[in-house]
């Protein structure tokens, strides 16, 4: 699709020794770290900034995204993700539609998050962001095994603006 895809690892290190996303000024130093990098490679891919996750990392990528700190995003595509823990979404979200932001959320209809995932999707619609939700039958809180091709129509839904 022409896109250059980086994915950081989390310097935070959960009491099992998995990277996890926890702190949020942590995780927002890790991603524009990883960003700053991308661009030195990739200059021209600045103003197409898709930032991405999958549950908690989703959750975080919800609200960098919608606050546009530490960097402004074109799209965000949140997978099986919690509620963003933020003041007031559909304020934030105001301002991200006024940045141009557009949203791809998935989750599954068995998904423990489900209710959170719709509810954020109705306040994105409420703020003005431009988002699609996508309820994958018979999914937990997991990737669904067509995850590629959903994730290909998240980002054609981002781009086609």
């Amino acid at each position: 699709m022409g896109l250059v895809v980086v994915v950081p690892e989390s310097t935070q290190v959960s009491g099992d020794g998995e990277p996890t996303w926890t702190d949020p000024a942590v995780t927002a130093r890790d991603v524009r770290l990883a960003r700053e990098e991308a661009l030195d490679r990739f200059p021209e891919a600045a103003g197409a900034t898709v930032v991405g996750g999958a549950s908690q990392g989703g959750a975080r990528a919800t609200a960098i995204a919608l606050t546009g700190d530490p960097f402004p995003c074109r799209g965000l595509v949140a997978v099986v993700s919690p509620y963003p823990e933020l003041s007031d979404v559909p304020a934030t979200a105001r301002g991200a539609a006024t940045r141009g932001l557009r949203a791809y959320l998935l989750t599954g209809d068995l998904d423990t998050t489900r209710d959170q995932v719709e509810h954020l999707y109705a306040d994105l619609m409420a703020g003005g962001v431009q988002a699609e939700l996508g309820v994958v039958p018979g999914l937990g809180h997991e990737f669904p095994d067509d995850f590629p091709e959903r994730l290909r129509h998240g980002l054609g839904f981002i781009f086609d603006a």
